[in-house]
């Protein structure tokens, strides 16, 4: 991992963007907008939290840029992009340093973070390298412009593979997306179906259900300690009782757990 350590007198912490600043926003919004125009069309598939909005219109709020890539021979060109983006950042006064990740490989992301003068990370890159990305659609989005963009379909297999994973305990931010989308969205059955079986879960799995007796209380506490903010104004988003997601999400997916679809 590349680690750039550039602290100056000239840095002041007091005007860094946080969680309670919405110039958060702004700069995640430049990060993904900057890797978008620097690389070459088609080089990435944005996903993920900060882009989730686009198809809920209600952005939750995340630290971090999703990317996925179908090649690793293109991530030495992203590590450029990403080094750029900080040595930019660290000119401004933004960030004090950075890190980017060496290499990316299948179950192991690269990407990179940007640290404040506190060494907090004020935000991130994830670039998880996927053999086929299956599920894609070109769209006009507010964050980045133009951009190739995971459809709904499988943004919420990617929710559903965390939920049906020991991942669901230590990631209750998943379960609220996925009950946003099936809420809010329009999904076609059939491409959700065949995003789920790229991935070996369908059928899903019923002993790996997220709301059977062997982890709904688990799930439950997670999920109560669980925080959401407005991506945009980082108010406090309202989360819906529990009993109201174990309902949505639960009848949304037992077709697909009797292979129905």
């Amino acid at each position: 991992m590349k680690k750039m350590n550039l602290n100056g007198n000239n840095h002041n912490s007091g005007n860094l963007p946080n969680a309670n600043n919405p110039n958060q926003h702004e700069l995640l919004c430049r990060l993904a907008r900057y890797l978008n125009e620097q690389l070459p069309e088609g080089t990435l598939v944005f996903k993920g939290g900060l882009f989730l909005g686009e198809y809920t219109g209600v952005p939750r709020y995340t630290q971090g840029v999703d990317v996925s890539i179908a090649s690793g021979s293109i991530y030495a060109s992203i590590r450029q992009v990403l080094t750029m983006f900080g040595e930019q950042l660290v000119s401004e006064g933004v960030i004090v340093s950075y890190e980017v990740c060496d290499e990316v490989v299948e179950g192991r992301s690269g990407g990179a973070k940007y640290r404040d003068s506190t060494n907090r990370v004020l935000l991130s890159v994830d670039i998880s390298l996927i053999g086929h990305i299956r599920s894609v659609v070109v769209r006009d989005t507010e964050v980045a412009g133009t951009v190739r963009l995971s459809s709904v379909e499988q943004m919420l297999a990617d929710k559903l593979t965390v939920l049906y994973s020991r991942k669901r305990f230590r990631r209750s931010k998943d379960l609220f997306d996925a009950w946003q989308i099936i809420s809010t969205c329009q999904i076609d059955l059939e491409e959700l179906g065949k995003c789920l079986a790229a991935r070996d879960l369908l059928p899903l799995p019923v002993d790996k259900a997220p709301f059977n007796e062997a982890h709904y209380g688990e799930l439950k506490h997670a999920y109560d300690r669980l925080v959401i903010r407005n991506e945009t104004t980082q108010e406090l988003m309202v989360k819906p009782d529990y009993d109201e997601i174990v309902s949505v999400v639960g009848k949304f997916t037992i077709p697909f757990m009797e292979a129905e679809v």
